[in-house]
């Protein structure tokens, strides 16, 4: 009897998830594939992933490097960039590990980055806005202004 109770509920709960349409399949993918689902805005394939980008990011007539394990572009003027650095024209070096340092020297204290960190270049500002990444690539602090003179 036992056995009967719990093939007819086991039947009940996959039914109901088709059902649903296809709700219950665009989550599971998001759970499967957490690497292509970056903050929400659009798909990114790991495979878009560089090492190494020489541009000017603000738009100040310099340019900057950014270089490391991994640079995913997210948008416009906005990376996720993890065990990374930034060369400034100014010859100033952020360090993008698990702690965020300029020249060897911590920026603020803060707990371990290690999703990586997300970028954000204004453009003809000499700043930029740095976030600690998420899980999931997703924001997960508050701005730490950085400046890229």
């Amino acid at each position: 009897m036992k056995f009967i109770i719990f093939i007819s509920i086991l039947t009940g709960s996959v039914f109901s998830q088709f059902a649903d349409g296809n709700s219950a399949a665009s989550e599971n993918l998001e759970m499967m594939y957490p690497d292509r689902y970056i903050l929400n805005l659009e798909i990114t394939s790991v495979k878009e992933s560089v090492s190494y980008l020489s541009a000017d990011f603000n738009a100040d007539g310099n340019e900057e490097i950014l270089s490391g394990e991994q640079i995913i572009p997210l948008g416009k003027n906005t990376y996720l960039v993890k065990n990374a650095s930034l060369t400034t024209f100014g010859g100033d070096v952020f360090e993008f590990s698990s702690k965020l340092k300029k020249n060897n020297s911590p920026v603020i204290n803060q707990v371990n980055g290690t999703n990586g960190y997300i970028i954000v270049f204004s453009e003809n500002s000499s700043n930029a806005e740095v976030y600690i990444a998420g899980e999931y690539r997703n924001i997960d602090s508050d701005p730490i202004l950085i400046s890229i003179k």
